[in-house]
């Protein structure tokens, strides 16, 4: 169980507990992609690692902006997806 950093340490630093859960999982891929044994490593966890740089304030990290769909490009993929829709059901049919 972590006890240290606390979630209002770790919060003080992300705007919500879902940017925590990204950054830290991908902190800790990234340090066991540099260093397999890490993750063999007994007393050590990754994880645990990465949220104590975070509430450290050793990592650093930007939102990337939501891509902006258009009404036509929305309703051409509603479209697409109902047409899926019906083959699967005549393959269902046949």
């Amino acid at each position: 169980m972590l006890n240290s950093p606390s979630i209002n340490e770790l919060m003080q630093q992300a705007d919500s507990k879902y940017t925590l859960v990204i950054v830290a999982a991908k902190r800790a891929r990234a340090a066991i992609t540099a260093n397999p044994a890490l993750a063999a490593t007994p007393g050590v966890n990754p994880v645990s690692e990465a949220l104590k740089e975070i509430a450290a304030g050793e990592l650093s990290w930007h939102k990337a902006e939501a891509p902006v769909v258009e009404e036509d490009a929305a309703e051409e993929v509603a479209a697409e997806i109902e047409a899926a829709e019906e083959v699967e059901e005549d393959a269902c049919d046949e």
